[in-house]
This record gives C-alpha cells, sequence and structure tokens, in this order.
C-alpha cells in the first residue's frame, strides 16, 4: 500500500495499490534535467500522538492498585515497569487499573507479562481492571487476554 502526497494540498493524503497509480506529475527526478530518471514520491502521513503516559500507585496492605492513564509504548513501557516492579516486598496482589488507557504496543504488553509472571513466581495475583474495547481487542488478538485476569467495566 502506497501513501500518495496529493501535490499542492498539505494535508491529503490518497491511498493506492502501487506506484503505477501515482501520477507522473508527482513524480520528481533523480538528477536534475533527465526526465527518464523519474522515480514515485511517496510521503507517509502519520498522525503524531504525544508520548504520554501518567501513572499513580497505592499501597493497601499486601495489595498494590496501579492506575495507567494515556499511552504505553516503547518509549513509556520502561517507567511503567519500574514503578509497578520497584517494591514488591510484602505485595501478594497488583491491580493494574486501564480504564484510562488510549493504547498498548508491544512494548507495554511485554510489561504486563513480566509483571504476570513475577506475581506468578511468588504465588501473588496480577489484575487487569477495567481496559477500553481498544486495549481489550489487542488483549485478544494477541492471545493475552488467555492468561491476564481481565475484569471488564
Amino acid at each position: 500500500m502506497v501513501f500518495e502526497y496529493l501535490k499542492g494540498r498539505q494535508n491529503s493524503v490518497a491511498l493506492s495499490n502501487d506506484f503505477a497509480s501515482i501520477p507522473s506529475s508527482n513524480w520528481v527526478n533523480t538528477r536534475e534535467n533527465e526526465c527518464r530518471n523519474k522515480i514515485p514520491v511517496v510521503i507517509f502521513a502519520v498522525e503524531l500522538k504525544e508520548n504520554t503516559m501518567q501513572i499513580s500507585k497505592q499501597k493497601n496492605n499486601d495489595v498494590l492498585v496501579v492506575n495507567v492513564s494515556g499511552r504505553v509504548d516503547a518509549n513509556t513501557a520502561p517507567a511503567m515497569e519500574a514503578a509497578i516492579t520497584e517494591d514488591l516486598d510484602g505485595i501478594s496482589q497488583i491491580r493494574l487499573e486501564l480504564g484510562n488507557l488510549e493504547y498498548i504496543s508491544s512494548a507495554g504488553l511485554r510489561v504486563l507479562l513480566t509483571v504476570h509472571k513475577l506475581m506468578a513466581a511468588k504465588g501473588g495475583s496480577f489484575i487487569v481492571l477495567h481496559p477500553c474495547d481498544e486495549v481489550s481487542e489487542i488483549f485478544e488478538m494477541t492471545g493475552f487476554s488467555s492468561f491476564l485476569v481481565i475484569e471488564k467495566q
């Protein structure tokens, strides 16, 4: 699939299945003034989302409640892992509240797997709470819903 920049319309993007469908008026020369070496110009239009994540946590006796909101991706996953795993002494249950989580990448899934394994090794439990539909779908597609305890809203 090719994303085609529509000449003269900066915010417009069209989808094409191959380079042949891109009009030659959108091609550029690989060498100045040499028309026979034209190649298509392909520009990827991506909506940039701010990589923000907020974490709050609270200990109630042997239960750690962690609230994660925003986006968990390769940039924010290490901070999430550190926040959850930094002090698990005396903790028998982790409750991860994801009600305000918009997105989770494979890096975030790796953190969930790590926490799941840590808690299983110490005989504790790990519960994921209230993921939105998009995050729930990611859990389904990746198979995480088969081993995580997930409480939906």
